[in-house]
């Protein structure tokens, strides 16, 4: 109803329809909304992909929602992001610069305990 006629729907596109919500929109659909827009930008924080995952857009509107391994998922992408960084062939870990980065994708901010 509110992605018509998109064949997919960027983060900014949610956001702007999330923050643009008016009290005529149903609860159910205002909730889905958001946690839609919590699940695309922050859980599944990823700077290559620009668009909502359609599994995601799928789950939120099912009844597999409440049910879906969310921490078993976003725990593994963490995990595969940081075994990547850490990889002794990545070039990054082995430029002669004193400090060094690297973006951890997944959910990283559960690490910074």
């Amino acid at each position: 109803m509110y992605f018509r006629g998109l064949r997919s729907v960027s983060k900014v596109e949610l956001r702007k329809v999330f923050l643009n919500l008016n009290d005529e929109v149903p609860d159910v659909d205002v909730v889905k909304l958001a946690i839609l827009h919590l699940i695309s930008s922050f859980l599944y924080t990823t700077l290559y992909k620009k668009c909502v995952d359609d599994v995601h857009m799928r789950l939120v509107d099912s009844d597999h929602m409440a049910n879906f391994t969310w921490g078993y998922d976003i725990f593994h992408i963490t995990i595969r992001h940081m075994n990547s960084a850490l990889n002794p062939e990545n070039k990054n870990l082995d430029d002669g610069k004193k400090d060094w980065s690297y973006r951890l994708n997944g959910f990283p901010i559960s690490l910074q305990i």
